[in-house]
């Protein structure tokens, strides 16, 4: 207990950009623990298409969701019917589905 209070109170200190770059010029294998804001406007988060805006489903203001993490290369991951789903929105192509394949 005593070690974790030290610990905290000197990091705590300190922004997390002062230790990370301490940590890096170490040679510590780090990265910082991000929010959803700071996640979703991640450089390298939105350069591998990773945030997708979404229409809403209720005609609303578009929004902002995590986009597919799987990369494949010379795969085009880009979202064709970029809209958020609704409560049993595809139900019915659901059943017609199911019920070809008896």
């Amino acid at each position: 207990k005593i070690l974790k209070r030290l610990i905290e109170t000197v990091t705590l200190a300190r922004k997390k950009k002062y230790w990370l770059k301490r940590l890096d010029k170490a040679g510590v294998p780090c990265a910082a623990i991000q929010n959803v804001a700071e996640a979703m406007s991640d450089p390298q988060i939105i350069a591998r298409n990773m945030v997708v805006e979404l229409a809403a489903p209720d005609g609303g203001k578009p929004f902002l969701a995590a986009g597919n993490p799987i990369k494949i290369s010379d795969m085009d991951d880009t979202l064709k019917d970029a809209r958020a789903p609704t409560l049993d929105g595809d139900r019915q192509a659901v059943l017609d589905w199911l019920d070809e394949g008896e």
